[in-house]
């Protein structure tokens, strides 16, 4: 009985490794966005941050490209809306008021601002571009800092829990937002959000 648990434990402790292994395999070959995703650059962009929300939250799916240099410069966690029917694996999409849903298409940041319930933290304004997001400004959709993705270690396989950080929003790491400030600086920002 012994022989058998101590068997079956080492064949557990050997497909959990080989898990691991696979896991951390496909962050590393995670893709970019591909190059016709850069069609959608409007001409007075000076940044656009691509969000793919195909992509697991545990990986990257949070791009920033650099229109002048050509090329990504940072990417980074990202998190989705908690609406409808939406999980830590998969966002449901909507448009609609109150849904509290992601949505997708072409964004401009608008402004940077103060957000109403949290006071001390900064957020920038989005306008929704696209028929798919042309709510944003009424359902006040933002980009923000995330308690969760500033807290939880980036590890692959470790999925972040849905929160009612996002309703719906782009909710990213405070590093993030750093960086998008330093970006507001130099130009304008928009966001394309596909699937």
């Amino acid at each position: 009985m012994v022989i058998r648990l101590c068997f079956c434990f080492f064949n557990m402790k050997k497909y959990f490794l080989l898990f691991c292994i696979v896991v951390i395999i496909l962050q590393f070959i995670q893709a970019k966005p591909s190059q016709n995703m850069l069609s959608y650059i409007p001409k007075d962009a000076s940044y656009v941050c691509f969000v793919d929300f195909g992509k697991l939250s545990c990986y990257d799916r949070f791009y920033i490209y650099d229109v002048k240099k050509e090329k990504y410069i940072y990417s980074s966690r990202v998190q989705h809306g908690n609406g409808g029917k939406s999980t830590a694996f998969k966002p449901e999409l909507s448009n609609r008021i109150g849904s509290n849903c992601s949505s997708l298409g072409l964004y401009k940041v608008t402004s940077l601002g103060k957000m109403k319930n949290w006071p001390n933290a900064e957020c920038f304004r989005l306008r929704g571009l696209s028929s798919s997001n042309s709510n944003a400004e009424k359902r006040g959709i933002l980009i923000h800092p995330s308690v969760s993705l500033s807290t939880i270690p980036k590890f692959p396989g470790l999925i972040i829990p849905l929160t009612s950080e996002s309703r719906g929003c782009f909710a990213v790491s405070i590093v993030t937002m750093q960086k998008l400030k330093e970006c507001y600086k130099k130009g304008n920002i928009y966001i394309y959000a596909y699937k």
